[in-house]
């Protein structure tokens, strides 16, 4: 305690990289399980946190969450972390999705396209439903890590 009676206090920055993946879903910020705030695309917010132990992660959507991280802040101190949308899995799938729809018209005026085609489609739309079934897991599809400040222990949960 300080003299005006008031635990000590430590800020947490967290700065949200700009993606267009994902970039109408606010990202929400907790410590101890307990909502501080939310982050925009492409946006910096700090809060302010009683100095100590806390256990912080975020999630951008109700299935999917970061990893935990454990962090010790001192009195003062800031610690800075950046956060974001796991992008390379979904570049892939829009690769193959795009590469489909360039080929698929000279497969459509084969003998039988337009049933290879359904037959193509129907796959590439098995493949979407198999990578947000993934993303169900911690850590999977969003991220949160430390840019600046003390070294953090990152942890899956209990």
């Amino acid at each position: 305690m300080n003299e005006s009676g008031e635990a000590p206090s430590a800020r947490i920055i967290v700065r949200r990289k700009g993606c267009w993946i994902g970039m109408l879903r606010t990202f929400k910020l907790y410590v101890d399980d307990q909502k501080m705030g939310s982050i925009p695309n492409g946006h910096e917010e700090t809060f302010t946190v009683p100095a100590g132990r806390h256990k912080i992660d975020m999630t951008g959507a109700l299935w999917s969450k970061t990893e935990i991280l454990d962090v010790d802040i001192q009195p003062g101190q800031t610690l800075t972390f950046e956060c974001g949308v796991v992008t390379r899995r979904l570049y892939l799938f829009l690769a193959i999705y795009l590469g489909w729809n360039l080929a698929s018209p000279a497969i459509r005026h084969m003998p039988g396209g337009v049933w290879v085609g359904l037959g193509i489609s129907a796959m590439i739309m098995l493949m979407w439903i198999f990578y947000f079934a993934l993303t169900f897991k911690r850590g999977c599809m969003y991220y949160l890590r430390e840019i600046e400040g003390t070294k953090i222990n990152s942890r899956e949960p209990a």
